[in-house]
């Protein structure tokens, strides 16, 4: 077997780098030949189409989120002739939210090795923004600030990696007295005009690493799963009372700001803090955000795969 690989060195602030090493072993161990290409290579394109012609069996993405969102908006730009065999999300970043919605763990490298051979090919959705394709979520509000105030504390502290700069973040962050007035509009019809806190846009079904904020959501229907957090105590009820490490029969049921759409309009008073894929964008006051259905093939660990129902 044979398989390109796509690396992010800096995702999770350098530890993919190490993650990789021991992902690599593993390959080795099965005899599958990899041949790897930074995604900060200034060739990288022409690198994916030259491996690419040698008929490669899969691609694998190692890093976070963010770095699939880059590989894949990569990948759906190269020129039409090159066919693209499944996408494996190797779970080497933080929150891992498109992995984890896979069925891949983090913990088990071994096992993302093993499902170059094992994994069941499925064909998933994309989201749509701004021209750029997103697997996972987009999300406005308290939650892009946090990740913002996120990106500073690494900054400050290179070798600060993990959930500890998100949880100082996130305290630096709710404290904040402040909301946005948004509109939205799903499918041409008014649906949701108010101030928020936070408003979460999901493709995938897991979000922020451990939470399931929109009960149902699937990356194969052809819809996206809608929550809005009026005020606060909505949205941190919303996220405690919806994670995964919680029991399942102590969570809250569905929330009520829940809709699906495949057209969403946002139109805000002010400039909106938002992310796409666990990367901060510059404010926007509008966005237009859509599904792109049935859109690439990925490998995933269907036993694993979460079954959270609605």
């Amino acid at each position: 077997m044979r398989v390109v690989t796509v690396l992010n060195p800096l995702s999770c602030s350098g530890a993919a780098q190490k993650m990789w090493d021991r992902l690599a072993a593993h390959l080795d161990s099965l005899g599958i030949v990899c041949q790897t290409v930074s995604l900060l290579d200034e060739q990288l394109c022409p690198k994916l189409c030259e491996a690419l012609s040698k008929s490669s069996d899969a691609i694998i993405g190692v890093g976070g989120d963010g770095t699939h969102m880059s590989v894949i908006n990569v990948l759906l730009k190269l020129p039409a002739e090159i066919s693209l065999p499944p996408y494996l999300p190797a779970p080497c970043g933080t929150g891992n939210d498109l992995a984890k919605s896979l069925g891949i763990q983090p913990q088990d490298l071994k096992r993302t090795a093993e499902l170059l051979t094992e994994g069941t090919p499925i064909i998933i959705d994309l989201g749509l923004v701004r021209g750029r394709w997103f697997a996972d979520a987009v999300s406005l509000g308290i939650e892009a600030s946090i990740l913002a105030r996120r990106d500073v504390l690494v900054k400050e502290r290179p070798n600060g990696h993990g959930y500890w700069p998100y949880f100082l973040a996130t305290l630096d962050t709710l404290g904040q007295r402040v909301s946005w007035h948004i509109d939205l509009t799903l499918d041409g019809s008014p649906w949701y005009s108010g101030p928020v806190k936070g408003v979460v846009i999901n493709n995938a079904p897991i979000h922020a690493s451990e939470f399931v904020v929109t009960p149902g959501a699937s990356m194969s229907d052809g819809w996206l799963d809608i929550a809005v957090f009026p005020v606060m105590q909505n949205l941190v009820e919303g996220y405690m009372r919806r994670c995964r490490r919680v029991p399942r029969m102590l969570r809250s049921r569905r929330p009520k700001q829940v809709a699906r759409a495949k057209r969403i309009e946002l139109n805000a008073m002010q400039s909106v803090p938002w992310q796409m894929d666990g990367e901060t964008q510059d404010p926007e006051c509008h966005l237009n955000i859509g599904i792109d259905p049935s859109r690439i093939s990925v490998l995933s660990d269907s036993r694993r795969m979460p079954k959270e129902k609605v």
